[in-house]
């Protein structure tokens, strides 16, 4: 499995000179990333391979950030492109239909529980409008009561409840 600074340090990457030299580029980024997936460390639950951790294959995820690096050009540059007057330009059709396919295999997979949804409208939404992921605020939960360790533990509190409500009805 490569990853994407193997590509650029191999020196695979060439700036285009023309919009079909970008689009053949871009086509040749979604097939490395298809060809290319994330390898994912899961620990299994259940079952006789019960604590053993194995390499899951998920699909890698397009993006335009990453599609820029595989091309060797900037994000300023394709905002450059796509902020020309003349929306009938090559490039400008080109770079449309590049965050097409990437918005489209972003949500289709999100729709279908590969990628996180929220996160997947988050970096859509930046990506379109050209801003920056708001940050994300968590919030910590205090006074939750504490999580039993196994069944006997559950069964002995219950017990205990049993009999305090037991000793009050008397």
């Amino acid at each position: 499995m490569e990853n994407h600074w193997q590509v650029v340090r191999a020196g695979q990457i060439m700036v285009s000179d023309t919009p079909e030299e970008m689009w053949e580029q871009a086509c040749a980024y979604f097939e490395w990333s298809d060809n290319n997936p994330l390898s994912v460390p899961r620990t299994m639950n259940a079952g006789f391979m019960a604590g053993k951790e194995l390499k899951e294959k998920m699909i890698r995820p397009y993006s335009m950030k990453a599609f820029c690096l595989h091309c060797g050009i900037s994000e300023d540059y394709v905002r450059d492109l796509l902020n020309m007057k003349d929306s009938n330009s090559l490039y400008y059709m080109v770079i449309e239909r590049i965050k097409m396919i990437i918005h489209i295999q972003n949500t289709e997979l999100a729709t279908v529980g590969v990628y996180n949804p929220a996160f997947v409208a988050k970096l859509l939404e930046s990506d379109l409008n050209n801003r920056p992921i708001e940050k994300l605020t968590i919030e910590v939960v205090h006074g939750l009561p504490e999580l039993s360790n196994s069944e006997m533990e559950i069964l002995e509190k219950v017990n205990l409840e049993k009999g305090m409500k037991q000793d009050s009805d008397e």
